[in-house]
């Protein structure tokens, strides 16, 4: 009797466990709000993330997944120059284009058969660097006697290759049909190593950090 109830409830438990496990995976495409630390006078400037996500689901209320992301990051800021009674007022800007690799755990709240499941997540996210840009673009200028310069520099050796670092966020999945789910999620995201390459002596170390708004469509097996 104890063999034939042992045996029942591991039978229950391999049911409960493959019914449990489902794998979701889809695009998601969203926007960044991205600056750099402990640089003085930079603001955040807004950039663009795309690609794709899988979620594994091996039990009801908790779920692994990858996203591999491209993400247009980097920060900005406005500065003056002025030569006697001439003025001109730049705009300055890095776009850091990052292939990014996110690994979040995600804790669902509500039952699988619920249309509307709010979430919680965190976990590690791997940063490849793909190219680093600095912009100028003049915004405003009196006189005519100074020279203006205005241009696109190539500066993908002042970075490092990798970024490590991790991201914390929350959102909700919505059933548009029987295995498919709008998901929109809020990250923040902070780097953990200094990205520059060629750090000045005791400089204060440079991370990414921002918000990532993303949207994705995800279709379950």
């Amino acid at each position: 009797m104890k063999k034939k109830i042992i045996l029942l409830g591991i039978l229950a438990i391999s049911c409960f466990s493959v019914r449990s496990q489902t794998l979701t995976v889809g695009p998601k495409v969203g926007v960044n709000v991205t600056t750099l630390t402990n640089l003085e006078g930079l603001e955040s400037r807004a950039g663009f993330t795309a690609g794709g996500f899988l979620v594994y689901s091996f039990i009801e209320n908790f779920g692994v997944g990858v996203d591999l992301l491209y993400s247009k990051e980097g920060a900005r800021y406005e500065f003056d120059v002025r030569d006697g009674d001439d003025f001109a007022r730049y705009k300055f800007k890095t776009d850091l284009n990052y292939f990014r690799i996110n690994v979040p755990f995600n804790y669902f709240f509500f039952k699988q058969e619920n249309a509307f499941r709010p979430k919680i997540f965190a976990g590690p996210s791997l940063g490849i660097l793909l190219s680093a840009k600095n912009k100028s673009e003049l915004i405003s200028a009196t006189g005519n006697s100074m020279t203006v310069q205005e241009g696109t520099t190539t500066v993908t050796g002042n970075y490092k290759t990798a970024d490590f670092g991790a991201l914390i966020g929350t959102g909700f999945n919505c059933r548009l049909a029987e295995s498919t789910w709008l998901n929109f999620d809020v990250a923040y995201h902070i780097g953990a190593s200094d990205i520059a390459s060629h750090p000045e002596n005791n400089a204060d170390p440079i991370h990414n950090s921002g918000f990532a708004f993303t949207l994705g469509v995800g279709f379950g097996f």
